[in-house]
């Protein structure tokens, strides 16, 4: 007994005491302060904690407002479940000082001007666009110089004795661009919150009917999710939405189905610059990914991890290489469920 006792705890102390390694966030980048503190988000990062002077405040987004005047030693980190909290920026001396007046009725015009009312006693003004100072002695200016792209605009008025802080931020999408189409499907018998775009920015989400609200999407770590409960009361057929971002335009195409066998939530259609590997996503309803063929692939060339496909993008590379003609290639998936096989096809294209 003693010895089976002692073989237990050698395989405690062998095997119970490994750590688990957690990666460490990235460190907040572009912390500044204009009408309130801002950062860059951090991928994977769902909440950060903002330190002033000695007092942590924890967020969810990048931005946090000060209230109450005074001379503010502020630092951020970010935070998520399962990693390490980054370290904290280097100090950013803030003062909050409301003395002097902030510019009021700041708006964006249709001819894509600024404009906003002339404040008593002041010399000038500093237009900030995209992080950029522009100094001006007018009430209004020209933005469509700085076209085209998506413009995050702000103003403060300049006086004899100092400044008053910046407006509230305005976006200008005026010069905003289609950047990227994607395409999905979604099935209404699925359950499963729909990642539809992974971008380090984010305006907002629209469809025929206007902005989404926060009970329909949500936007963390860096993804636009839309809700389940959402997708599933949109009608049958293609829905297409709007992702404004600070890089332009992107196009959702949502094609809702009604099948309960698996599929694939990508578009069929893959587009690629040959620079990353080939991710492809299922809804197998307690199904499984049979086979990938075609094109002499083989299963070195891929990987299957539950409900994904990876496909190593040298092979596809290569394939593209050896016939300069190609313009697509095409691939044919099989899934499993029960007796139940379903066949399809993947068109790969040189974006």
């Amino acid at each position: 007994m003693k010895k089976l006792f002692m073989i237990l705890l050698l395989l405690f102390i062998l095997f119970g005491c490994e750590e688990t390694t957690f990666i460490e966030l990235d460190m907040p980048e572009n912390l500044r302060f204009t009408d309130a503190i801002y950062f860059d988000v951090v991928e994977h990062a769902t909440s950060y904690v903002i330190k002033i002077d000695d007092e942590e405040i924890v967020v969810a987004t990048n931005r946090y407002v000060l209230t109450e005047e005074g001379t503010y030693n502020v630092r951020v980190k970010a935070r998520a479940d399962g990693y390490v909290d980054s370290v904290y920026t280097n100090i950013l001396v803030v003062e909050v000082d409301f003395t002097f007046s902030i510019p009021e009725d700041v708006i964006i015009n249709p001819d894509h001007s600024l404009s906003w009312s002339s404040m008593n006693g002041a010399t000038g003004y500093v237009v900030l666009v995209n992080g950029e100072q522009h100094n001006t002695s007018s009430t209004t200016f020209d933005l469509s110089t700085f076209y085209p792209g998506v413009l995050e605009v702000q103003v403060k008025a300049v006086y004899p004795l100092g400044s008053s802080l910046y407006s509230t931020l305005l976006v200008d999408e005026g010069g905003a661009e289609i950047v990227g189409t994607l395409k999905y499907n979604y099935s209404i018998y699925s359950n499963f919150d729909l990642d539809v775009l992974y971008s380090s920015s984010f305006v907002y989400i629209k469809d025929y009917r206007g902005t989404l609200d926060n009970t329909q999407y949500q936007y963390l770590s860096q993804t636009v999710q839309l809700d389940a409960l959402f997708i599933q009361s949109l009608s049958l057929g293609y829905q297409t939405f709007t992702i404004l971002t600070l890089q332009g335009f992107y196009i959702i195409d949502i094609n809702i189905i009604t099948t309960e066998k698996p599929y694939l939530i990508n578009s069929s259609e893959v587009f690629t610059d040959f620079t990353k590997n080939l991710i492809l996503t299922f809804e197998l309803f307690d199904g499984f990914i049979g086979t990938l063929s075609g094109n002499d692939i083989t299963t070195d060339d891929y990987t299957i991890d539950g409900n994904t496909i990876v496909i190593d993008i040298d092979y596809v590379e290569a394939k593209f290489i050896a016939d300069e003609e190609r313009t697509t290639l095409i691939l044919v998936y099989t899934l499993e469920q029960g007796d139940d096989i379903v066949i399809g096809y993947l068109f790969i294209k040189e974006s």
